[in-house]
């Protein structure tokens, strides 16, 4: 019982430090945005990995223009 919420705890804490990471990765203001960090959490299969794509999308359109 002590291993699972061990195993919970420790998804919980890669799940709070990739929100940090994308709210840091799509910093507009400037040269900030980082599409490698959104590219490895857009491999996530949850709602933060879709946003991640989103802005991946946005990106592309912006340096396409």
């Amino acid at each position: 019982m002590n291993n699972l919420y061990f195993k919970k705890n420790q998804e919980l804490l890669l799940y709070i430090e990739q929100v940090k990471q994308l709210a840091a990765a799509t910093r507009v203001n400037g040269t900030s945005f980082q599409s490698n960090i959104l590219e490895q959490i857009a491999a996530r299969k949850d709602e933060l990995g879709k946003m991640a794509v989103v802005f991946l999308k946005i990106d592309k359109r912006f340096k396409a223009n």
